[in-house]
């Protein structure tokens, strides 16, 4: 009898452990079906891939406020050190829907990548990389940078605002030094390089590390660049309310930030972690606004030029920037907030 009921036991409890077993398989896939069904019905899931940079504020004052969410959004969020890698890590990767980037990555993967959609900029800005040096590699103004080894990250806005700066400055002789973004200020920390073209916070960072070893090159109005929001041309046509969902968000940023201008600072501040006294000057030279007009097509043509003509991209054939262009969705909402030319 006790060996009776222990195998009456075993077989209970062997049949209630395959359940469970059945269960935990089905489960994730049940899980998976229902979210892909509660897309298709709602058409309210955005994935958004988040550029950690001050340009991209109109998407922190959204982020804080709730704004995709009053706008019937459901919202993932993946953060990325730059536009370039948003573009290349999340869009491009199939991981995000909509990022944020400056033209020149757009500019770049626009030759290989023809489904790219530009839906609007978000902000314009004056100049806003910087180059930061160290003073015991011999540079205490800009001329001293002839000779020395420069870091910066390749087809990127840092990219081309160096090419700008040392062509104005005339620095003829120089070692160019790619990296990511996040290496750049460990080594120049550790004299690796003497110098790097970059943006804050990273700028910002380097100097403090620095301290007095630390000088700061910044030249206005050679690099008016704007701050894109971009797609993929088969996700808009296939989810066309989410794009104007996401624009509508950006609108309310915008008004938020002309209502709010001290707390609108805060909030992007306090989304990059950065120490607000370091991102003034930058704050200064950006200006928010939702808008696709003709300085994109210019930004967009020269940056493409400058692809081709310095072989950093592959397909050497000029293609028109205005298939990459996408002004329908904020045509819809608000034509006045278009002034491509056509």
């Amino acid at each position: 009898m006790y060996f009776e009921r222990l195998l009456i036991k075993f077989t209970r409890l062997s049949l209630i452990f395959l359940v469970c077993v059945l269960f935990a398989t089905l489960l994730p896939g049940c899980e998976q079906r229902f979210q892909s069904k509660s897309r298709s019905l709602h058409n309210s899931t955005l994935r958004l891939g988040v550029a950690l940079q001050a340009t991209g504020a109109l998407i922190f004052i959204a982020l804080d406020q709730g704004f995709f969410n009053k706008e019937g959004l459901d919202l993932s969020m993946t953060t990325y050190p730059t536009g370039k890698r948003a573009l290349q890590d999340g869009l491009l990767a199939g991981e995000v829907d909509i990022i944020n980037s400056a033209e020149v990555p757009i500019a770049f993967s626009s030759f290989e990548h023809h489904d790219l959609g530009v839906l609007s900029s978000i902000s314009t800005s004056d100049s806003v990389q910087k180059v930061i040096a160290r003073r015991d590699a011999g540079i205490s103004e800009v001329r001293d940078l002839n000779g020395k080894r420069i870091g910066t990250q390749k087809s990127s806005a840092v990219h081309f605002y160096w090419h700008l700066f040392h062509l104005l400055n005339n620095i003829k002789q120089f070692e160019m030094v790619y990296m990511r973004a996040e290496e750049l200020t460990p080594s120049l920390i550790q004299g690796k390089i003497d110098a790097f073209s970059m943006r804050e916070p990273y700028v910002g960072n380097a100097k403090e590390l620095l301290g007095d070893n630390a000088i700061v090159f910044s030249e206005r109005g050679i690099y008016m660049s704007s701050e894109l929001v971009i797609t993929t041309r088969a996700f808009a046509a296939k989810h066309p309310s989410i794009i104007e969902k996401f624009l509508k968000a950006m609108l309310r940023a915008e008004q938020f930030y002309f209502d709010n201008p001290e707390l609108s600072f805060s909030i992007v501040a306090n989304a990059l972690k950065v120490d607000p006294a370091e991102l003034t000057e930058t704050w200064k030279r950006i200006k928010p606004q939702v808008r696709l007009d003709h300085a994109v097509q210019i930004n967009l043509e020269e940056i493409s030029t400058w692809a081709i003509e310095g072989g950093f991209v592959k397909d050497q054939q000029k293609h028109d920037i205005e298939d990459i262009l996408a002004p329908s969705f904020l045509d819809k909402i608000d034509p006045e907030r278009i002034g491509l030319l056509r």
